[in-house]
């Protein structure tokens, strides 16, 4: 069958010559979901884009009081114009698995790779020139590909995609989606004889997203919906331990060639399973026990079931998805290679170059009589993690000795216990450090975030966009102030 389009044109110059006014939803919208897909490819240096298929859905879950989105976040933002008053009506900035590709070694190699990616718009009453604008090293936008579409074409697909044994479960139902924030949780890698723990796992986690603010304060902007479309294999793929799994989303660890890096890639059939409900953010529970996630802004949060850190994952890459907030950690394995260009200020809200020391990102919150930057013991910190680091390296090392030379399993799980035990030492020093920084609750501008040691500074010593702490699981005032912006945007009249 023929894809959808009537032009196909790689974009030579700007956009800027569109008008920009206010956008009055009836004037130019049905209450329907259009679904554009597409294949992106490319390497380092190149982007390609070609057409796949255009569906229309259900009714419309964005807030039609704004359809101009006010956040300048994401790689990539969509913009729709409508061919008859050349009006920019819709657009949204969102960030993709290639986007991330791109910074990677193999990348940077010139070794192409092809992604199945979509963009969700209201459906337009008439002919609309999609465009798909990519933000360069200095995070400026330039427009990349065009394609004009007639929503009346009628190769347009509009059959329902619903699997017979799909359950589709009601969770929170709090108004219309137009003004609601609307989560639809997939289950991924459970077999439909595990229902009943999707259904105690999907429990779990909205009662502990609603335990957090700012969610817990405003759980009545929210509705949630749980869909378990069965797989045939329970878990997921963990391709360094040999492990595959036959399931429904395309779960799998190793993402980028990171291991702990948990994400989900195939595109269509999430988008098919999650469109039986309107929903702003998709969000996948994994069936399994190990630590991991993901999370990437406007298009998906994974986390898994299972690990004492099963809390934080679910959180924390929310955070990345919903508000395109930036990691605050920078002691940690990635897979990104020169992920920011010197002296660019970065997007996202918690995160600061710090080019001008008098106005920080972040300056309306910044505790009273506090130094810009602020010295927080960094350096006693960088020790202790190096420590851990060192130790987790000796005893690998160790390990792998002994069992060469075959020394028994007593033997083994012994040495593993003691260095263990060092390294359980360390890690309570460090959580002492934390817990009991004097500069815990300020807010300052604390060198290392974002995978940088240096250069780059986060807003606090501690928060769920950095580590995980039992006594203390809070996003921080800035954090918190980027989630409520987003949280706004969708519900606000």
């Amino acid at each position: 069958m023929r894809t959808v389009l009537i032009v196909l044109v790689l974009l030579g110059n700007g956009v800027s010559g569109f008008t920009r006014d206010k956008v009055r939803f009836s004037d130019y919208f049905a209450d329907k979901t259009l679904r554009i897909d597409f294949f992106h490819s490319g390497d380092s240096k190149t982007d390609l884009f070609s057409p796949d298929r255009i569906y229309i859905h259900g009714e419309w879950a964005g807030n039609p009081d704004r359809c101009i989105q006010p956040f300048e976040l994401g790689s990539y933002k969509a913009e729709i114009v409508d061919i008859a008053t050349n009006t920019v009506i819709y657009t949204k900035g969102y960030s993709t698995i290639f986007s991330e590709y791109q910074t990677t070694a193999p990348a940077l190699q010139g070794i192409s790779k092809t992604f199945h990616e979509s963009v969700l718009i209201p459906l337009p009453l008439r002919p609309f020139i999609f465009i798909i604008e990519k933000r360069d090293k200095y995070n400026v936008l330039q427009p990349i590909y065009r394609v004009t579409i007639d929503p009346a074409d009628y190769h347009i697909n509009t059959e329902i995609k619903k699997n017979p044994v799909d359950q589709v479960i009601p969770v929170l139902k709090s108004g219309e989606p137009g003004h609601c924030v609307d989560l639809v949780i997939l289950g991924d890698g459970y077999r439909l004889s595990e229902l009943e723990k999707f259904k105690s796992d999907l429990n779990y986690y909205a009662s502990l997203f609603f335990s957090v603010e700012p969610y817990k304060s405003r759980k009545n902007l929210f509705n949630v919906t749980g869909i378990l479309s069965p797989s045939v294999e329970s878990g997921t793929d963990e391709p360094r331990q040999g492990i595959y799994r036959n399931t429904k989303l395309g779960s799998s660890f190793n993402a980028l060639d990171l291991d702990r890096y948990c994400l989900a890639d195939d595109n269509k059939t999430i988008r098919d399973v999650a469109s039986q409900v309107p929903y702003d953010a998709i969000l996948i529970m994994v069936n399994l026990d190990r630590y991991g996630g993901g999370g990437i802004y406007n298009w998906q949060t994974v986390f898994n079931t299972g690990s004492p850190w099963k809390d934080y994952v679910f959180l924390h890459e929310f955070g990345h998805a919903f508000a395109g907030l930036g990691d605050e950690y920078f002691t940690s394995e990635v897979a990104y290679q020169d992920f920011y260009t010197t002296g660019v200020e970065p997007l996202e809200a918690n995160i600061t170059a710090l080019l001008d020391t008098a106005n920080v990102k972040w300056k309306q919150f910044l505790s009273p009589g506090i130094k810009v930057p602020t010295e927080w013991g960094k350096a006693k910190f960088d020790s202790l993690n190096q420590q851990v680091s060192l130790l987790n390296e000796e005893r690998a090392r160790t390990i792998s000795q002994m069992k060469k030379a075959n020394a028994s399993p007593d033997a083994i799980s012994r040495k593993e216990k003691e260095y263990q035990d060092k390294i359980k030492t360390v890690n309570k020093k460090l959580d002492d450090f934390i817990n009991n920084h004097p500069l815990k609750d300020k807010v300052g501008v604390f060198e290392g975030a974002n995978y940088m040691s240096k250069g780059l500074y986060r807003p606090t010593v501690m928060s769920l966009m950095h580590k995980f702490s039992e006594k203390d699981r809070s996003y921080g005032v800035v954090n918190e102030h980027a989630i409520i912006g987003t949280i706004e945007y969708y519900t606000v009249q």
